[in-house]
């Protein structure tokens, strides 16, 4: 069921207090995070089939940074920069599930994304996974860059030593990293 923008619930929380203040809310937040969250609330406020909508949603062990209800099904979006462990973002994805929430890790663009040897962090590879061989990307609004990391293998060149007692001995070292693979998506809500 879709309802009309004029029975649309909306929450936008503040960025900024006078002092004193005790919040701690976005503490340790970038511009660029911060940005990043409002915009995708201003797209979906535009969306006549979000039916409710909230920045920084909390629900008790998880705060949304952006939350919305788009076609009656219940999504937080969780915009990353920073480092994330594997072991948090499972944690906090499982949290979300048990809450009936799905949820879209969306990492803030950057430049190195265009760099050939890019290699994605271990929450960027977790993504990957879960995603089905994609990550996303924030670009602008309700736009986000779904990148695909294939395999790539970088081989050094071998390396031949003696050991005591003159045996010869010989090792390639191989590293093995993710390549990306771009194309650019507007997500419709």
């Amino acid at each position: 069921m879709l309802l009309p923008l004029t029975e649309l619930k909306r929450r936008l929380h503040h960025f900024a207090h006078k002092p004193p203040f005790s919040c701690g809310r976005g503490r340790g937040e970038t511009d660029a995070h911060r940005r990043c969250k409002e915009s995708i609330y201003r797209a979906f406020s535009q969306c006549q089939n979000v039916g409710y909508l909230d920045i920084e949603a909390d629900f008790g062990d998880v705060v949304a940074d952006v939350y919305a209800v788009i076609d009656n099904v219940p999504v937080a979006i969780e915009v990353q920069k920073s480092k994330l462990s594997v072991d948090e973002i499972t944690r906090r994805t499982k949290k979300y599930h048990d809450l009936g929430i799905y949820v879209l890790w969306l990492a803030l663009h950057n430049s190195n994304l265009s760099d050939d040897k890019y290699s994605p962090s271990a929450w960027e590879r977790w993504c990957h996974a879960t995603y089905f061989g994609r990550v996303y990307y924030w670009l602008t609004d309700l736009t986000v860059l779904p990148i695909h990391f294939s395999a790539h293998q970088l081989y050094a060149e071998e390396t031949t030593w003696y050991e005591a007692g003159g045996t010869k001995e010989q090792k390639a070292v191989i590293f093995d990293h993710l390549n990306a693979i771009k194309c650019q998506l507007q997500v419709s809500a």
